[in-house]
Order: C-alpha cells, then sequence, then structure tokens
C-alpha cells in the first residue's frame, strides 16, 4: 500500500521536477484529502490534483514513513 503523506517524493507530470508534500488537504468544501501542496526543489511551492474530481497532476515517487492501518479494516473487493 503506498503512502502519501507529508515527505512524500513526488514528481509533476512529464516535466520530471521532483519535490515534496507538504501536506494534503481538500479543496475548499468538495472533496477531502484531494489536493496536495508541494514544494519543489526551486524552493516554489504550489497545490496540484491528487484525485480531485478523478484527476491527478502529480506522480509518485517514494513513500513517506508510518502510515499505519488496520488489514482487516479495509474493504474486501472483488
Amino acid at each position: 500500500m503506498l503512502n502519501i503523506e507529508p515527505s512524500s517524493c513526488m514528481t509533476l507530470g512529464g516535466d520530471g521536477r521532483q519535490g515534496k508534500v507538504i501536506d494534503i488537504r481538500g479543496w475548499d468544501m468538495e472533496t477531502e484529502r484531494s489536493v496536495a501542496n508541494i514544494l519543489w526543489q526551486s524552493g516554489t511551492a504550489n497545490v496540484y490534483r491528487l484525485g480531485h474530481k478523478g484527476k491527478a497532476d502529480l506522480k509518485y515517487k517514494t513513500p513517506a514513513p508510518g502510515g499505519l492501518y488496520y488489514k482487516d479494516h479495509l474493504p474486501v473487493l472483488g
């Protein structure tokens, strides 16, 4: 299970820039945990979709530590 949390390393689409997740939050009152605030290596920061309305602007690079979950609390699929 991938863990995208603050300190995860991400890249933007196809341009290859790398940055770290500062925080993950909702988009106004529409959705929860659907956008990520990214700090780029250049020092600039911006907000990108991470599932908001089914769209994603970022590619996952490396996980953040932690992210524990209870396997038996996950839904059964299929």
